[in-house]
């Protein structure tokens, strides 16, 4: 049964980074999807779902609000906020027996989404520089959701407790 609801949770990352990427939305249904699925994978911590979903979100609301009054315009979409409480809920529940900071465990997370951002903006910039026509980036909107996601499945999958970026199950992955 686990398996059949972690691959409709796959399923929903890549039609959410699809429709993200072409439309700048994610569908109230499909965050709703996403909720229902974590809370079957982890019903007996209904607690620390609650806890994760707050602590995750939170910096992303804080992004929302103060980063959008100090640019006078929205930088970051609400919806990439309610995707953080389903993926920040089975971040924390099945991290909380490791004894990870959660503190470290946010920094963490963020880190690396914003890092991957970054890298992709850059990659961006520097092929719009030298082979296309010195198109203009200034006015383009990104969407975030994939970089959300990618940086969740690295965070779920590759680190370890201390935060370390483990090699081996990546290359064991790669090779199957």
């Amino acid at each position: 049964m686990d398996r059949i609801l972690i691959s409709i949770l796959f399923i929903l990352f890549v039609i959410i980074m699809i429709i993200d990427i072409n439309k700048k939305y994610i569908p109230n249904i499909l965050n709703f999807s996403l909720i229902m699925i974590i809370v079957f994978l982890k019903f007996n911590n209904l607690e620390d779902l609650f806890i994760g979903a707050g602590a995750y979100s939170l910096p992303m609301i804080f992004l929302y609000g103060y980063g959008s009054d100090i640019m006078k315009k929205e930088i970051i979409g609400f919806g990439d906020i309610k995707l953080m409480i389903p993926l920040g809920a089975l971040l924390y529940a099945t991290r909380i027996n490791e004894n990870i900071n959660i503190f470290f465990q946010i920094y963490l997370f963020y880190l690396i989404t914003f890092l991957i951002a970054s890298l992709f903006i850059l990659l961006l910039f520097l092929y719009n520089f030298f082979i296309k026509d010195k198109l203009s980036l200034k006015n383009r909107e990104l969407a975030f959701s994939p970089f959300i996601i990618l940086s969740f499945l690295l965070n779920f999958y590759f680190i370890n407790e201390k935060g370390i970026l483990c090699l081996n199950e990546l290359l064991l992955m790669l090779k199957l």
